[in-house]
Parts: C-alpha cells; structure tokens; sequence
C-alpha cells in the first residue's frame, strides 16, 4: 500500500482538518491532583486498564464490522459522474446512516463526514470536474485507502495501542504496515469512533 498516497489525500480537503482537530481534543495529559490516596491511585489504574481493554476491542470490532460490509458500504454511489461531477447528498446521507447502523461510530463522527461532504459539493461548484476519478472520493473513506482489503485481511494481526486515556475518551494507535490514530469517546458505556487518521510521519 503506497503511505505517500494516504498522507497525500489526508491533506487534500477537509479530512485532515477535521479529523487532526477531532484528536486533538483527545490529546490530553492524565495528571493526579495532589492528596490523592495509594488506594485510590490504584483503583484508577484498574479501571484504566479496564478502559484500554475495551477501547481496543472496540476498534478491533469495528473494523470486522466494515470489513464484513464492506461490500454495501462501497455500493453507496456518492459522486454523480455524469456531466460536472456533484456530490450525491441523498447518497451521501444513506452511507452515513448505513455506518450509524454498526453502533460503533459517534455522532462526532457522523457531523465531521456530512462536513466533509458539503465542502466537497462546494469544490467541484468552484472548480468542476468531468473526467478522471473524483478528487476527495478516489480511495475508501472510512480506512483513506485505495486497497482496504489488504487490511481487512490483517485485522487480527495488527497492533493496537492505547496512546491516551480518560474516563470517556480514548486516544487508540495502529501501528505496522498500516498506521491509524483513532479517537473515541464513550456513550453509555460504549466506545465509539469520533475519528479515524493517518498520522504524520515521525
């Protein structure tokens, strides 16, 4: 998978905006006031590592979740190619509410993509296109790669990590050959996606 070519799209649009914001919310330092117990440094330290365990899993599950759909997720038809390319709003709203059906993804998640599509509605009105494939919609949207299939076929195999965590957000690494930062956020006592990116290189 060419790592350029995401990172090249990442910073084509609104995405990387949105989503760099989305996780910089969740970038935060777990600090412990002073006068806090052992005891109760230890009950936090359970109940973190309860948190990460379940943060990963989700993520974990959702992936499975689009892989095993994936087939309807790319059925959904979001650029009218004939004439001047427009975005499919209808569609649009349809593959939005197809992922809000898996359960795993956050209304943060859902707000940022309907953004994204309005923004490039506006694009193609400014500078149109007719031909090619359609800028901003040339590789799979929810993994910003152009062979998904390659990782859903290591889904069991990649590495997972919590980089940060608090009481309902929860910051997750991918690393290896596909690297992804993704954000969370807990809604009754359910992870959820708030956001998916590539992160910069190091």
């Amino acid at each position: 998978m060419n790592r350029n070519y995401l990172r090249k799209r990442m910073k084509n649009g609104t995405i990387q905006m949105v989503m760099f914001a989305l996780l910089a919310g969740v970038l935060f330092h777990c600090k412990h006031p002073e006068g806090r117990t052992k005891a109760h440094h230890a009950e936090q330290m359970e109940f973190s590592a309860e948190d990460s365990i379940q943060a990963i899993w989700q993520v974990r599950n959702f992936l499975k979740w689009y892989a095993q759909n994936y087939k309807k997720a790319s059925s959904f038809q979001l650029v009218d190619q004939s004439g001047n390319y427009t975005v499919k709003m209808d569609q649009c709203m349809a593959f939005l509410d197809f992922l809000k059906s898996s359960e795993m993804v956050s209304d943060t998640f859902l707000e940022s993509w309907k953004e994204y599509f309005i923004e490039w509605q506006q694009r193609y009105q400014i500078n149109p296109q007719d031909e090619g494939p359609p800028e901003g919609f040339d590789h799979d949207l929810v993994l910003l790669s152009q062979e998904p299939e390659l990782i859903f076929q290591a889904i069991d195999s990649l590495e997972l990590s919590i980089i940060e965590l608090q009481e309902n957000r929860s910051l997750v690494r991918i690393r290896g050959n596909w690297n992804y930062l993704i954000a969370l956020s807990r809604e009754n006592e359910l992870w959820k996606m708030d956001a998916i990116s590539i992160p910069s290189e190091e």
